[in-house]
């Protein structure tokens, strides 16, 4: 009897040192599998820090866009005044070279 308990007690050590290092390799895992998901979320927290970079760059560009634009339009509404005064003013001018053509005319006649 003693040596059928020291056989099971010998190989009930023999499991206990088996799950030990199931749980020892277990845990290695788990510590590997946690520092590369940290490794992971350092990594997605700086892509996301360089698009809202991004997103905060191209922010900037397009203000800087919407106000040239506004400056062009200003000044195209500007040549366009201008267009218009220089077309009336040319109109103008071809009414009186009218005028004084027809004037000359009846003073021919």
């Amino acid at each position: 009897k003693e040596a059928q308990l020291t056989g099971v007690r010998d190989r009930l050590r023999e499991e206990i040192a088996s799950k030990d290092s199931e749980i020892s390799d277990t845990r290695a895992k788990i510590d590997a599998l946690e520092a590369s998901l940290r490794e992971q979320e350092k990594s997605y927290e700086e892509m996301l820090q360089n698009l809202r970079n991004d997103v905060a760059a191209a922010t900037e560009r397009a203000a800087a866009s919407e106000g040239s634009l506004a400056e062009l339009r200003i000044k195209l509404a500007q040549a366009d005044e201008h267009t218009k005064a220089v077309e009336q003013e040319l109109e103008r001018e071809r009414q009186t070279g009218v005028d004084r053509e027809a004037s000359h005319k009846e003073s021919i006649a």
